[in-house]
């Protein structure tokens, strides 16, 4: 069982740093979506940006996840 919930844990971890991750390129979008040279190509990466994080948070909870796995797996 403490295997198993190491596991639910670390995938919960892993997911996280993920949508941490979607979340810096959010804030690169915003800075370079002004630019004159790349600004137009950045403007169409953001709706497949916005797209991936939807689909992503509908998909994934890892807050949700860790602590489901902390309550369902108390190891003694």
């Amino acid at each position: 069982m403490a295997e198993i919930q190491s596991l639910k844990i670390r995938f919960g971890g892993i997911t996280f740093r993920i949508s941490e991750n979607i979340n810096k390129y959010n804030e690169l979008i915003k800075k370079y979506k002004e630019s004159k040279h790349i600004g137009p190509r950045i403007i169409e990466l953001e709706s497949k940006l916005i797209s991936l994080q939807n689909s992503f948070d509908k998909a994934f909870k890892p807050l949700e996840y860790i602590n489901s796995a902390n309550k369902m797996y108390k190891v003694y």
